[in-house]
């Protein structure tokens, strides 16, 4: 059986070629077999990498970024692949590659989120639930400061992290949407 580092080295050199293919690819995390995401990727360093993220109707919904040491498995070309292919219709994070620092994924992500002024969701030391949601206040050479949105809309303090603390950051992916949403109805209220 293959210690850590050689799995991750092999992962690394999977997920460089679909880098640099930008082949769509499923992604299996923490030892899941039946649940993952599909996308193609933005960005890479030797032990985190972004990509695009699509749903199950072909919608790109965000960036997700994962620590390359959680994927447990990578499918290519699979029927569904060429399903959310085939019903990709719209491209909001096209470009977004050209935003990220290979040498610097999560803070490239959480600097983008912050001037787009968008939501983010991250998990810290590799924790299975999200820690924050929110709006990136200020980021620093290894600290963010958060501004927490609850999951009725409504801002609910701040919070402080280590950048070197995310393990998972996901990017307007469908729930961040959805508490932007809220956000803004709660921030101009009806007369």
């Amino acid at each position: 059986m293959p210690n850590k580092t050689e799995r991750d080295n092999y992962m690394i050199g999977i997920l460089k070629e679909l880098y640099k293919t930008q082949k769509f690819a499923e992604f299996y995390t923490d030892g899941e077999t039946d649940v993952f995401q599909v996308g193609n990727i933005v960005a890479l360093s030797d032990d985190m990498f972004a990509f695009r993220a699509f749903s199950i109707n072909g919608d790109q919904i965000g960036v997700v970024a994962y620590s390359v040491n959680r994927i447990s498995q990578i499918q290519t070309e699979t029927k569904y692949i060429e399903k959310i292919k085939k019903l990709c219709d719209r491209d909001d994070y096209a470009d977004i590659s050209k935003d990220i620092d290979d040498d610097r994924i999560m803070q490239s992500l959480l600097e983008t989120a912050l001037g787009r002024k968008e939501i983010v969701s991250v998990k810290l030391l590799e924790n299975d639930d999200y820690n924050i949601i929110g709006f990136p206040e200020s980021v620093g050479d290894d600290e963010c400061k958060f501004k927490i949105i609850d999951e009725y809309g409504f801002e609910d303090g701040f919070a402080y992290a280590k950048i070197s603390d995310i393990s998972e950051l996901a990017f307007m992916t469908e729930k961040e949407r959805r508490y932007l949403r809220l956000w803004k109805i709660n921030a101009s209220p009806c007369e």
